[in-house]
């Protein structure tokens, strides 16, 4: 399955790696290594680049109060 989308690898707070479209927020799948996940985006888009980032929404926000 090829699409045209550019995908983001993050690394998330467990060692484990999320693959998702660029502007989503949804993740396509959790692998745990970064090559698997390389290799993932490779296969949803054979001409584009994974770009790993650092970010991960998963890790509990600070309460306010």
């Amino acid at each position: 399955m090829s699409t045209e989308r550019h995908y983001l690898i993050e690394e998330k707070t467990h060692g484990m790696f999320a693959v998702r479209a660029g502007g989503s927020w949804r993740t396509n799948r959790i692998v745990k290594t970064q090559s698997a996940a390389t290799r993932l985006v490779k296969a949803l888009n054979p001409k584009d680049k994974s770009e790993v980032t650092r970010f991960s929404r998963d890790e509990p926000l600070e309460n306010p109060k």
